[in-house]
């Protein structure tokens, strides 16, 4: 199967999201106090170039749980994105445990 593939910008894929990369690494993480001010916690997500979605799901109850995902693929490598949204999910943890995103920021 061959691909169209550039050595800069990635893989051509058939979601226009996806272009660069085809890869999209996310994590699944509950985080109440961040979630309290949503704009401050997308304001973080987005230093680290991920994007933030909160998952409700009403049949199994989970509510307050974010999908923080990585809002880059074009222009960087897959490594990259990887090591980045490690560095960034690190940071909203710790965050998370200070009980606030404002000494982060």
């Amino acid at each position: 199967m061959e691909f169209t593939t550039d050595e800069r910008f990635g893989t051509l894929t058939a979601c226009l999201s996806n272009v660069g990369q085809a890869i999209c690494p996310y994590f699944h993480i509950k985080i109440p106090k961040l979630a309290a001010d949503r704009h401050k916690l997308v304001e973080l997500a987005a230093k680290y170039d991920m994007g933030v979605k909160e998952i409700i799901e009403e049949s199994i109850n989970m509510h307050g749980i974010y999908e923080l995902y990585n809002a880059k693929r074009l222009g960087c490598t897959e490594y990259h994105s990887v090591k980045v949204m490690s560095h960034g999910i690190t940071k909203i943890i710790e965050a998370e445990k200070a009980g606030s995103v404002q000494w982060i920021i």
